[in-house]
């Protein structure tokens, strides 16, 4: 791949006019290539703070507005993505941008480019994870049993437990 090549082209007529044009132009034979990290990776896929995605995109030919990032969320609320800076290093020039993820739900992000060229990266996908920073409520209903000054009871009493969890895993609760 070349970059930034200059034509010069120089005209003489036979009257002795000259006239002298250049005209920079760009070779891309490389396709842009798109990575995404994060700052929170421990642990497994639900997370209880904000996590943020830092997408790069490798390219010496990169447009922004031809970058496609997708971002769902069970809960509705869909972050944006920052503006794109360059690393500047002309060898290996590379932009990236950031998206935090601060709104509970479970997410899902694919990115994708085409550089000014036309030529497609890759589409990087990240696997699904959740932002839970909701506290779980939890009421105890019980049944209708007659008791004695609302302590003491003569017979078996019911109680039907509730819990509203987004992320609801019956082997983490404890009843004693």
């Amino acid at each position: 791949e070349s970059n930034n090549i200059a034509i010069t082209v120089t005209v003489k007529d036979n009257a002795g006019n000259t006239r002298t044009q250049k005209k920079l132009i760009t070779i891309d034979k490389t396709n842009p290539k798109v990575s995404i990290s994060f700052n929170h990776t421990e642990g497994d896929t639900v997370y209880n703070t904000d996590r943020t995605a830092t997408i790069t995109v490798y390219d010496n030919n990169f447009v922004s507005g031809n970058t496609s990032v997708k971002i769902t969320n069970t809960d509705g609320s869909v972050p944006k993505v920052s503006g794109w800076k360059s690393n500047n290093n002309v060898s290996n020039l590379a932009y990236s941008a950031t998206v935090t993820f601060t709104a509970d739900g479970d997410y899902n992000m694919q990115v994708s480019t085409k550089d000014a060229a036309g030529r497609s990266s890759n589409v990087a996908k990240i696997d699904q994870f959740t932002i839970d920073k909701t506290v779980p409520t939890i009421s105890v209903a019980y049944d209708s049993t007659p008791s004695i000054n609302d302590t003491y009871f003569a017979a078996t009493r019911t109680a039907t437990v509730s819990i509203n969890e987004h992320n609801f895993n019956a082997g983490n609760v404890v009843i004693q």
